[in-house]
């Protein structure tokens, strides 16, 4: 019980060299000798553990009470930029040196009873307890995982840090955990959610933070952000603003559940995940793609882009020029602009509101326009592509495909891959009993034999771009479809 009491302590050692020790240098010496074995005992009287480079790894075990006077680390070689301070399980602070040595601290971040007050380096820089908390985050971004302690933590960001995580072990008793994010303003971030448990921070330039846990139990939640603005954000606020985008080109991506994204301004790609979502656009030119799951999802203002899913959904491109995309699908679907629904031939039905332009997948699709200028592709498979009213460019992709035109003497319909041996242009409607009752003509538009052809009839006229010499020579009665 030498350590352990005054009433039991050794006060004095003599040797024969004339050598005395008193306490304080017996507890020294009891510190350096147990250097070597890798394991360092401290007492609980106020400790002074040496090291210099060479001393070799080991760990310290300090059993101070918080009523002790303080225990120090003095690093007589090292300066304080020298060093890393890392966390090993959350419980313990692990220094490492530039040689590989490591000091680590036992429980140092679990227990004040446990914890090493000061650290001094040859530098003349001495960091108390918050300093080395501090150092301990800054130095774990760089390996891309901070741990943190059970007590306050305050984790500093700038854009350029990169991207990490931060696992915050505090209990809601203890005193509250802030993220400082020292260039950044409230409105510049994306909070969002990786599978409904982690909170992840994505900043314009691409960098994320995820706090790890944040929305699975209050003992790891972050409960402050502050902003360069000025603005300070509590659980509650962070909550409310989950999926809110900026003003600039935001992406985020959800899991499972559902998830509930505002792009609002900006060029926004907006990636709901498995679940239930609803994805809205906002402003500027968007990619709204909806995942698994029963969706809504709204456009905005903007050029968007709209990707379906596997379920039973509701598309609505909103205003600007909008194009509705079945490319992950192999599905026969049957797509119609003017009755605005998707109906898979495996029973899924999808309803599509504001759509200028649509591109089908890989299977035998039908699809049909309104009467805006469509963009109607109908991917591989032998498609039915009838544009309806309006000037509609058409396009059938690989294999037999049939292009309808309307009675419409307004605008003319384009096709721009019209293959003679496979294709069948369908002018039923035009009233034509025959091949000979049609005005065909051609202008090369470039050396190598390629033609654009317009053919007309009553008013009517289609044009069929980019054809071959061969193709349009052999063009006859056999390519269409007549009353």
């Amino acid at each position: 019980d030498h350590f352990r009491s005054n009433d039991y302590d050794l006060e004095q050692i003599s040797f024969a060299d004339g050598t005395v020790l008193g306490l304080q240098e017996i507890r020294n010496k009891s510190v350096a000798d147990q250097k070597a074995s890798g394991t360092v005992i401290g007492s609980r009287e106020a400790e002074h553990y040496y090291h210099a480079l060479g001393d070799g790894s080991y760990t310290i075990t300090d059993y101070g009470l918080p009523t002790n006077a303080i225990d120090w680390l003095v690093l007589s070689d090292v300066n304080a930029g020298d060093v890393v301070f890392g966390q090993n399980w959350g419980q313990d602070l692990v220094i490492t040196f530039g040689n590989g040595e490591t000091i680590t601290i036992v429980d140092h971040f679990r227990s004040n009873d446990y914890d090493l007050e000061q650290i001094s380096f040859a530098d003349g820089t001495v960091l108390g307890l918050q300093e080395i908390r501090n150092k301990s985050v800054a130095d774990q971004k760089a390996s891309g995982t901070v741990i943190g302690s059970r007590e306050a933590e305050h984790y500093y960001h700038a854009l350029g840090d990169g991207s990490y995580t931060i696992t915050d072990y505090g209990l809601p008793t203890n005193a509250i955990d802030w993220l400082v994010l020292s260039d950044v303003n409230a409105g510049d971030v994306v909070f969002g959610q990786n599978w409904g448990q982690d909170l992840v921070i994505t900043f314009g330039n691409g960098e994320t933070i995820t706090i790890v846990d944040h929305f699975r139990s209050n003992d790891y939640d972050l409960e402050r952000i502050s902003f360069a603005d000025g603005t300070v954000f509590d659980v509650a606020d962070i909550a409310a603003r989950l999926w809110v985008g900026t003003e600039g080109d935001d992406t985020m991506v959800g899991q499972s559940g559902a998830n509930t994204m505002h792009g609002n301004g900006g060029a926004d790609s907006l990636f709901g995940g498995a679940g239930n979502d609803s994805l809205y656009g906002g402003a500027g030119d968007d990619t709204l793609n909806a995942g698994d799951g029963d969706t809504y999802s709204y456009g905005g203002t903007g050029n968007d882009h709209v990707y379906g899913s596997f379920g039973d959904d509701t598309m609505d491109g909103g205003d600007g020029y909008d194009t509705l995309d079945f490319t992950y699908s192999a599905d026969d679907v049957a797509i119609d602009l003017y009755l605005e629904s998707a109906v898979f031939s495996d029973g899924f039905t999808e309803q599509i509101l504001n759509f200028e332009a649509v591109i089908a997948g890989a299977g035998h699709n039908t699809i049909t326009g309104n009467a805006d200028d469509n963009l109607l592709d109908g991917g591989d498979g032998n498609d039915t592509i009838a544009g309806g009213l309006g000037a509609d460019t058409l396009t059938g992709g690989s294999g037999a495909d049939v292009f309808v035109f309307s009675d419409d003497t307004l605008s003319a319909d384009q096709v721009t891959d019209f293959d003679e041996a496979e294709d069948l242009l369908d002018i039923s409607a035009w009233g034509a009993a025959s091949f000979g009752d049609l005005t065909v003509s051609s202008v090369e538009t470039s050396t190598l034999g390629i033609f654009d052809v317009d053919v007309s009839f009553g008013g009517n006229t289609l044009q069929l771009l980019n054809v071959s010499q061969a193709d349009l020579q052999n063009l006859s009665g056999d390519d269409f479809v007549f009353s």
